[in-house]
C-alpha cells in the first residue's frame, strides 16, 4: 500500500493499459456514478490493475480471487443507472425526453458497435479436464508423506492438512509430488518445473506414475517409518520420463 501510495504516477499508469478501463466500459461506465459503491471496489481495482505492471487484461478478472469486484461493480452500475434515469424523469419533459431518449440509444449503439468491431474482452477459461483426475492421483499417493501439490491443481486437491502448494523445486525424498507441466506453472517456469520433473523423475528414491490424463504423481520410494514394500523404480522412472518429456510443452492456464 505504500509503494502505491509513493508512486501515484506510475500507478495511474499501470491502471490506464490495464483491464480496468475496459471492465468499466462493459457497464457503461454507469459505476462511476455509483460512487459510494465504486469506492467500496476501488482498493481491488487497483491492485488487480496495476498487477504485473498493468499488463493483466480484463479476462484476469474470471480468477476467483477477483470476483467479488465485480458484484461490487454491478450494484455500483446499478445505482449509477437509477441516478440517471431520475435525472432525465426530473428534467426532462416532451421533446427533451425523446431528444435524450435517442442520445442515450445512439450512445448504446455505438458501444455495442464498438464491441463488435473490436471483439470481446470478456470470456471465462474453459476447465481442463487435467482436473478431473486430481483427486484420484491425491488417493494413490503415499498416505505418510506430506503431498506438495502444483498451484494449478490445488484448488482441486481436497482439504487433507498434508496438501501443500508447491514453493520450491527441491526434492528430499521424504515427500511426495503431484504435478501438471502442460497447465500454469506459476510461480514457476515451465522450463524449470521440466528440469525438476526430470531430475526427480530419475531419482530412485521416487517412483513415478502418470495419470490417464497426463498428471504426474511421485511418490517417495521409502520413508524411514516404512520400509518399501517392493522394488524402488528409478529405472522404471528412467524409462518412462523421456517419453513424456519429449511431448511436453510449455502450457497456460488453470485446469
Amino acid at each position: 500500500a505504500a509503494a502505491l501510495l509513493t508512486h501515484p504516477l506510475r500507478v495511474a499508469a499501470d491502471l490506464a493499459r490495464s483491464g480496468v478501463p475496459d471492465l468499466l466500459r462493459t457497464f457503461l461506465f454507469l459505476p462511476i456514478l455509483g460512487a459510494e459503491w465504486l469506492l467500496l471496489g476501488l482498493p481491488a481495482l487497483i491492485v488487480y490493475g496495476v498487477a504485473g505492471g498493468g499488463l493483466g487484461q480484463i479476462s484476469h478478472f474470471s480468477n476467483y480471487y477477483s470476483a467479488p469486484v465485480l458484484a461490487v461493480l454491478g450494484v455500483a452500475a446499478a445505482k449509477g443507472a437509477r441516478r440517471v434515469a431520475l435525472r432525465i424523469a426530473r428534467r426532462t419533459r416532451g421533446a427533451r425526453l425523446a431528444r435524450a431518449r435517442l442520445v442515450l440509444r445512439l450512445l448504446a449503439t455505438a458501444t455495442l458497435l464498438a464491441c463488435a468491431l473490436r471483439g470481446p474482452g470478456y470470456a471465462f477459461r474453459a476447465p481442463k479436464e487435467q482436473r478431473l483426475d486430481v483427486r484420484s492421483a491425491v488417493a494413490l499417493a503415499r498416505p505418510d508423506a506430506k503431498l506438495v501439490v502444483q498451484g494449478s491443481l490445488f484448488p482441486h486437491a481436497g482439504y487433507s492438512p498434508r496438501l501443500v502448494p508447491l514453493s520450491k523445486l527441491a526434492a528430499t525424498g521424504r515427500e511426495a509430488f503431484l504435478l501438471d507441466p502442460l497447465s500454469n506453472p506459476y510461480p514457476f517456469s515451465s522450463g524449470e518445473l521440466l528440469a525438476f520433473l526430470d531430475r526427480t523423475g530419475r531419482d530412485p528414491r521416487y517412483t513415478l506414475l502418470r495419470t490417464p490424463r497426463g498428471l504426474v504423481l511421485l511418490n517417495p520410494a521409502w520413508l524411514p517409518a516404512a520400509r518399501p514394500s517392493g522394488p524402488a523404480s528409478g529405472t522404471e522412472a528412467q524409462a518412462v520420463l523421456p517419453s513424456r518429456a519429449a511431448t511436453l510443452r510449455p502450457g497456460s492456464g488453470t485446469p
